[in-house]
């Protein structure tokens, strides 16, 4: 049997040693187990037909990559006709096939005019005439291959249409054209700074491009690192600004050391995988608070180290760890 080496991180689809993957893992499995993160309010549902399973183009996850920031969605397998109870639904838009007319709202839509793979049959706009008379609930689209061009086309459209059939209210959704914010309000996705965030009562996130002044609830802190991403969980079941007992999650860079990329195009390109140990970058600034309280270092076994000098202002001076326990 093969001996793993878990000295290095040797792709991208290493997980068992990625500080990233392993250092965050448990804090998921949580949030996921205790429904720390309200559940999307709406139901999207991208649907197949028999013939869109036969005709998947390059762009096929374009329509995913507005509404799984936003609402929750899942892919729905119709046959020919919808007959579920999803909150709205989006035509693949791989073939015009399928009568989606039963549903309570849908976009709808086709790149392509032909039903068949050896393109004999168009039936575009028979498709499109057939979603068009099912009245003001449906948003029909002439230009399909237009929509999911780039990701932006198909926010602005689908962003239009939530909000005029009343599922989404201004402040949720696309917001000036910069971020997108969840329907519970609880997760935003900062786009333009590269910023995400989680905002619910038992648990706080920001990650990404963080140096400076943030915020986590009552929580202040000021970061030195250009990227972070830092979490505070109460683990005593109340929420973060009246709990006794929080970790707070401080990730930033990690993977092997001596890593090259290039930048390109297409954005930064690998030219060398470095060498081990696998390592982190971790958090140096300052932490202020209103409320008196500790903060251990905690070893990877969970053990403390000497507490944080400090009552309410902290200074983190790169500890060494990921992890530091809270308490009031």
């Amino acid at each position: 049997m093969e001996k793993y080496d878990d000295y290095k991180l040797d792709g991208p689809f290493n997980l068992y040693n990625d500080p990233a993957t392993w250092g965050q893992v448990g804090l998921c499995s949580y949030m996921f187990q205790r429904r720390l993160v309200e559940p999307g309010r709406n139901r999207l549902e991208v649907c197949y037909s028999e013939r869109d399973l036969f005709a998947v183009p390059r762009n096929w996850i374009a329509p995913y990559g507005y509404a799984s920031y936003v609402s929750q969605v899942a892919a729905g397998f119709i046959g020919l006709k919808y007959s579920g109870d999803a909150d709205a639904v989006l035509s693949s838009g791989n073939t015009p096939v399928g009568d989606y007319t039963a549903a309570r709202h849908g976009l709808i839509y086709s790149r392509n005019p032909y039903a068949d793979g050896a393109q004999k049959y168009r039936a575009l706009d028979r498709f499109l005439d057939l979603h068009r008379k099912a009245g003001e609930n449906f948003e029909v689209l002439d230009q399909g291959d237009w929509i999911d061009e780039d990701y932006k086309n198909y926010s602005y459209i689908l962003d239009k249409a939530m909000k005029k059939w009343g599922l989404l209210y201004e402040g949720q959704g696309l917001v000036n054209a910069g971020k997108l914010v969840s329907d519970t309000g609880e997760l935003t996705f900062d786009f333009e700074n590269g910023i995400f965030r989680i905002n619910a009562p038992r648990v706080k996130t920001v990650s990404g491009n963080i140096k400076g002044r943030t915020e986590l609830g009552e929580y202040c802190f000021d970061i030195a690192n250009d990227k972070m991403t830092l979490t505070l969980l109460a683990i005593d079941g109340r929420d973060t600004d009246k709990s006794e007992h929080l970790l707070l999650i401080a990730l930033g860079w990690c993977g092997n050391l001596g890593v090259k990329y290039d930048r390109s195009e297409e954005g930064r390109i690998m030219l060398e995988h470095g060498h081990g140990p696998v390592s982190i970058d971790s958090l140096e600034g300052k932490l202020e608070t209103r409320n008196g309280i500790k903060i251990y270092p905690l070893n990877q076994d969970g053990t403390r180290e000497k507490a944080l000098c400090g009552e309410n202002t902290f200074i983190f001076k790169g500890e060494g760890t990921m992890y530091f326990e809270i308490l009031k």
